[in-house]
């Protein structure tokens, strides 16, 4: 499902199924859907808010991407979080994770964007359930305000 597939039809459709007409969304993704939510967050103006949960911000040149990418983040929220031993990842790039985690946080700041970024417990593989229900609280706050 491209972004487009999920903005322009996917999510009509669900709204349309459902009876639904929010006046907020926000998206939230683990590891690689943790990036692709925070792309998706970045590229659109679909949704209010964003969590990205140990995500997969290690490839090379997001972090620079994203510096660079223009976007208003005036009145969003989003809510990155990782745990202390993503950084201990065996292949070398994996290390970045945290700084990169990091530097995320900061350029959504710097763009106007609400942001709470976490650093937790455990690794990638661990906690997944506590730290999706953390991230989906800190979404629903937000989002009732």
């Amino acid at each position: 499902l491209t972004l487009s597939e999920l903005t322009g039809e996917a999510i009509p459709a669900i709204e349309r199924t459902g009876g639904l007409s929010p006046s907020k969304r926000a998206i939230c993704g683990y590891s690689l859907a943790g990036l692709f939510s925070l792309y998706a967050f970045t590229h659109c103006t679909a949704f209010d808010a964003c969590a990205c949960i140990s995500g997969s911000v290690w490839y090379e040149g997001w972090v620079e991407y994203l510096r660079q990418r223009e976007f208003d983040g005036a009145g969003t929220y989003a809510y990155l979080s990782i745990g202390t031993k993503e950084k201990r990842g065996a292949p070398k790039i994996l290390r970045t994770v945290q700084d990169n985690m990091e530097a995320c946080a900061g350029i959504l700041r710097a763009h106007g964007c609400e942001t709470d970024y976490v650093v937790g417990p455990g690794n990638h593989m661990q906690l997944h359930r506590e730290r999706f229900a953390a991230a989906l609280a800190h979404l629903d706050a937000h989002m009732n305000r």
